[in-house]
């Protein structure tokens, strides 16, 4: 049978929470389980659940879950499949291609209250990297560990280095360092983006940025490996861009919002800048009423800084997929700040 413990989505602030993280990531190891099984092992029932090996192990079928699964076949199904299988014949055509599969795979299995739940299926040459192995070779180099979200998918590790803080606007420092994103299910490899971190309301933001972006696979390697690889390009990374991110934030904290023409939302001559353009940005990650109260007290006569203060705050009241949207948010109006002033110069 398969043994799984309870996993929830954890989120700690603070340097001074890292150690409390290191003991949830530790735990991790056990709430994920990873197995090895045939695709003929395998049948999915109308009810959308997983049944897998002798005796029986009844799984509900996690979105993720069938998505990796439909990848499996050769060539993959359709992933517009997912997310609901309410067809007869697709489920049959399914369950028969499964049926006539000798491919071995790895299930990823996790439990969150209720039934196990299949979360993953991945290649059999998987190697997970469990997040407390991160956090302590970040630790070990000299890096603060500021913030880790574990969900059941992925976690998110941000960290800042000493080395890399400034104060655009007196008394207001901001640190810049690195997002980690970590797989448990291959969904996404282990890879990272540009953060930004305000100290003085703990306020995060990612950019993504080719030169802060790198991804390391996680197939067919040892996770000793895996680190070494991953220290050694942070090692490499160029950390020049930081004057520019502090002419932006300037920039930003000196313009006001009627002047932000976000290329996102630009639509020829109906295209709409400024206050009206963030909020409907904001609108498709945490949906119209909310991204309104959010924005209510600003106009496009605040400076964007503020509005840019305000989504990345905001963001920490939500979990993993909402929080780091709306941290993306941020980091696209930083982002687009940078390169505007870069072209300018």
């Amino acid at each position: 049978m398969i043994k799984v413990l309870a996993q929830k989505e954890s989120v700690y602030n603070g340097i001074d929470q890292v150690l409390k993280a290191q003991e949830v990531a530790t735990q991790e190891m056990e709430k994920t389980t990873y197995y090895v099984c045939k695709l003929a092992d395998i049948a999915i029932t109308e009810e959308n659940t997983f049944i897998v090996g002798t005796p029986h192990d009844i799984l509900d079928l996690d979105e993720y879950g069938l998505r990796t699964l439909l990848r499996q076949f050769k060539p993959p199904m359709p992933q517009s499949y997912a997310w609901k299988i309410d067809n007869p014949q697709l489920l049959w055509d399914i369950n028969h291609n499964l049926n006539a599969s000798e491919t071995e795979v790895m299930c990823a299995v996790v439990q969150n209250g209720g039934p196990p739940r299949l979360v993953g299926v991945l290649p059999t040459n998987f190697q997970p990297v469990h997040d407390h192995q991160i956090i302590d070779a970040l630790l070990g180099d000299g890096w603060n560990v500021d913030k880790v979200m574990t969900g059941p998918h992925i976690s998110r590790i941000c960290m800042t280095s000493d080395r890399h803080e400034f104060s655009p606007i007196a008394g207001d420092s901001t640190k810049l360092g690195l997002e980690v994103i970590n797989s448990k299910i291959a969904w996404t490899q282990l890879h990272t983006n540009l953060y930004t971190y305000r100290l003085v309301c703990a306020n995060g933001a990612v950019v993504r940025d080719a030169m802060f972006n790198f991804k390391i696979k996680q197939l067919g390697v040892d996770v000793d490996s895996i680190l070494e690889k991953f220290m050694n390009r942070l090692g490499d990374m160029d950390w020049q861009l930081g004057p520019d991110i502090e002419k932006a934030l300037v920039y930003m904290h000196d313009n006001k919002m009627k002047n932000l023409d976000i290329l996102p939302i630009k639509h020829h001559e109906d295209r709409e800048i400024g206050i009206e353009a963030i909020t409907k940005l904001l609108s498709r990650t945490v949906g119209k009423e909310s991204a309104e109260q959010i924005l209510q007290k600003y106009t496009d006569d605040t400076s964007q800084y503020d509005v840019y203060n305000a989504i990345t705050a905001s963001a920490k009241e939500y979990q993993l997929d909402k929080s780091r949207r709306m941290e993306l948010l941020g980091g696209t109006m930083l982002n687009h700040t940078v390169r505007m002033l870069q072209k300018a110069a």
